[in-house]
């Protein structure tokens, strides 16, 4: 501390002179936008990633990026329908609905829909198929799950929860659960 004293004392009248003031204004912006930066996580090259949810994501990004692979998990499950999903997918050019197709895949749904179709695939898993609205939708879960479907009749109204696997003629969901049954009356 004596030492920057010394100097001070001794280089007084340089450095508060205009030449020197300046100087010392420079370097002190200099210091403070370096420290600013490390506060921020950026180099001096400008930034190179933004920090969303305290998780690093690179700014520029293709549709393979993590944040594209993470967009499915905002989208409310309540929010599609299968008829929303067919009429998006027919308003592109032909040759760009496998690509959006692929978008779909992995969203959460929960779906109504009216039995249809069951079937027993092996000794305790069951494939279903539900008509909602016209919109088929197939999905398997485990028998023993769920008391009482070997008596659900066409009709039967379900609502039913899954992500979507496949998307064709009809949807496919996997990891399904359903969340209610109601007997046609």
């Amino acid at each position: 501390m004596n030492n920057i004293l010394e100097f001070l004392i001794k280089n007084k009248e340089w450095l508060f002179s205009g030449i020197g003031v300046a100087i010392i204004i420079g370097l002190l912006s200099q210091f403070k936008k370096f420290f600013n930066k490390k506060k921020k996580g950026l180099t001096t090259n400008g930034p190179k990633e933004a920090i969303i949810n305290n998780a690093e994501l690179p700014l520029s990004f293709n549709k393979k990026s993590e944040l594209f692979k993470n967009l499915k998990h905002i989208i409310s499950p309540e929010s599609l329908s299968p008829n929303e999903i067919y009429k998006d997918i027919k308003s592109v050019p032909l040759l760009q609905q496998q690509e959006l197709i692929k978008h779909y895949i992995g969203i959460k749904v929960i779906w109504d829909g009216k039995l249809f179709d069951i079937n027993r695939i092996d000794d305790n898993v069951v494939r279903i198929g539900l008509d909602c609205n016209e919109k088929i939708i197939f999905f398997k879960v485990n028998e023993k799950d769920y008391s009482g479907l070997g008596l659900l009749k066409t009709e039967t109204l379900m609502k039913v929860e899954g992500i979507i696997e496949e998307i064709r003629e009809y949807i496919k969901l996997k990891e399904a659960k359903i969340i209610s049954i109601i007997p046609p009356e």
